[in-house]
């Protein structure tokens, strides 16, 4: 059928992060909040490596972390660490609020690779039939998406996917079912951005 995403090759070091995600949790009162990050690395030719984390807020001033690195070694290079994060603004469509969380891989002082990923301190609890995002009960309005440009079909350009996101917010809307197939990338992060809940709805 044809390549229709984005392809590229990426060459890495031999020794190198090859998973690094993040969850957010906040505590009973919705108020501090713990970032849960996973990091995983490939040690080729070394013993032990340093990942720096830093967390920097809407306006780019670093948010204290407590730890802010970890070490890697042979027999621990998967490693998964919680870190409190103090009264954070959280994340919710009316107020996407979103910080910066950047890591650094490190081998013998020197950096070798850099990480950014876009953060949200949100909460998703589901009671009986009510969904409560940060404690407050969320309605959701919204749309199916499937992914059809009327000129380029199954293509999309990033400028065309922020498009679509800003029409769902200028429609009233705040959330966004996908079709049976993972979204690009971009989709999800410009839901982050301008807040649309996203419904991923996968074949298996």
């Amino acid at each position: 059928a044809g390549l229709i995403d984005n392809i590229g090759i990426l060459a890495v070091p031999k020794n190198h992060i090859y998973r690094f995600h993040y969850a957010t949790d906040l505590d009973g009162n919705y108020d501090n909040a713990v970032l849960k990050v996973t990091i995983c690395a490939e040690l080729s030719d070394t013993e032990r490596a340093n990942v720096r984390l830093s967390l920097l807020d809407k306006d780019g001033n670093p948010v204290e972390l407590t730890p802010s690195e970890v070490l890697l070694d042979k027999e621990n290079s998967e490693i998964e660490v919680d870190i409190p994060v103090k009264s954070p603004l959280k994340w919710d469509a009316e107020h996407p609020n979103l910080y910066k969380l950047v890591a650094e891989f490190m081998v013998g002082g020197k950096v070798l690779q850099t990480f950014s990923k876009r953060v949200g301190f949100r909460k998703l609890e589901r009671k009986g039939n009510n969904l409560y995002v940060n404690g407050v009960l969320t309605k959701l309005r919204g749309v199916a998406r499937y992914s059809q440009e009327v000129l380029l079909g199954k293509t999309f350009t990033d400028e065309q996917l922020e498009k679509e996101v800003k029409a769902i917010k200028y429609g009233n809307m705040n959330f966004l079912r996908s079709a049976s197939y993972p979204e690009r990338e971009k989709l999800y992060e410009y839901c982050d951005i301008y807040g649309v809940y996203v419904e991923v709805c996968a074949p298996v």
